[in-house]
């Protein structure tokens, strides 16, 4: 795959927080990527969103809100293959993770995820995989408690502007 996206910093520098319709005019993200206009809905509210896709693969989701429909406000990542700082993707370890992540400000899991926010860059969260792991549902006191082969099941980019 000749991937025009191998960092984060190139998702948030190329789509997040970028006009929807200039994301979905860009000649290149659609010769490198299959784009599909997609509706976001949740509690009766809606939203656009653009799905990537790649040989029958997701790569990320790119979202606005109900507030501002024409500004991407979320970006989920869900390939492997797009790095941040060269260690850590979807896939990626809890053990990898650790170092990069805000121990100190943990999630309380109330709806069945297990959210850790980046250390060093607060628009990035890492959604961890917590299928083999059901007494996480229930939330989070203490990192060294998780398992170490936990792994990042999508990162989600966040535009705070």
């Amino acid at each position: 795959m000749n991937n025009r996206f191998t960092t984060i910093k190139q998702v948030q520098r190329n789509i997040l927080c970028q006009s929807l319709e200039e994301v979905k005019s860009d000649k290149i993200l659609n010769q490198e990527y299959k784009l599909r206009d997609s509706v976001m809905s949740s509690e009766g509210v809606e939203w656009k969103a653009i799905l990537f896709s790649y040989a029958n693969k997701k790569i990320l989701l790119a979202e606005t809100n109900w507030v501002n429909p024409n500004i991407i406000s979320r970006v989920t990542i869900f390939y492997e293959g797009i790095y941040y700082d060269s260690l850590i993707s979807v896939n990626s370890s809890l053990n990898n993770l650790k170092n990069y992540i805000d121990t100190n400000n943990l999630n309380d899991s109330p709806d069945g995820y297990l959210i850790f926010k980046d250390l060093n860059d607060m628009t990035i969260s890492y959604i961890m995989n917590i299928e083999e792991y059901p007494e996480l549902y229930y939330g989070v006191k203490n990192v060294d408690s998780l398992p170490d082969e936990l792994s990042i099941q999508r990162i989600v980019l966040h535009c705070y502007e």
